[in-house]
C-alpha cells in the first residue's frame, strides 16, 4: 500500500502512528493522520489554511480522552475512517493523474471523510479562511 506514497507522505503516516501511540487511543485515527500532514508538509498547510491553520491542541481535543501511552513498539491498527481516507487519497491521486500519493491527496481525502472530526476541523478552517 505505501509503495505509492511519497517519502513525505510516508513520514506523515509515521508521525500519525507516533501521535496515536502517545495519545493511547489504541488505533490510528483520521485526526492523527491530519496531525501527520500538518507536521510534515508546512508549505501545503500554509497554502491551504492561510491564517486560519488549526492548532495541534485543537485537533487533539477532538480525540477521545488521552489514555496512558502505548509503547511505540506496539502495532497499532488503522481505524476504519483513517483507512477510508487513505483509500480515498489513492482515488484523489488517480483522479488528478498523479502517479504517487502526496500529502495534498491525504488532505483532500480527510476533508471529505463523513462524520470525521478531522474533516470538521478542515471544514471549519477552510470556512474561516474564506470569510
Amino acid at each position: 500500500m505505501f509503495e505509492q506514497y511519497t517519502e513525505r507522505t510516508r513520514r506523515a503516516v509515521f508521525y500519525a502512528r507516533h501521535q496515536a501511540s502517545m495519545s493511547g487511543t489504541g488505533q490510528i485515527e483520521a485526526e492523527h493522520l491530519l496531525l501527520g500532514v500538518l507536521h510534515e508538509d508546512r508549505d501545503l498547510v500554509r497554502r491551504f489554511f492561510a491564517d486560519a491553520e488549526p492548532s495541534h491542541r485543537e485537533i487533539l481535543n477532538r480525540l477521545p480522552p488521552i489514555q496512558p501511552g502505548i509503547p511505540t513498539s506496539a502495532q497499532l491498527p488503522i481505524s476504519a475512517a483513517c483507512e477510508h481516507a487513505m483509500n480515498r487519497a489513492l482515488s484523489e491521486a488517480r483522479g488528478l493523474g498523479d502517479q504517487h500519493i502526496g500529502c495534498e491527496h491525504l488532505l483532500l481525502a480527510l476533508a471529505q471523510e463523513p462524520g470525521s472530526p478531522a474533516a470538521d476541523v478542515l471544514r471549519l478552517h477552510a470556512w474561516m479562511q474564506s470569510r
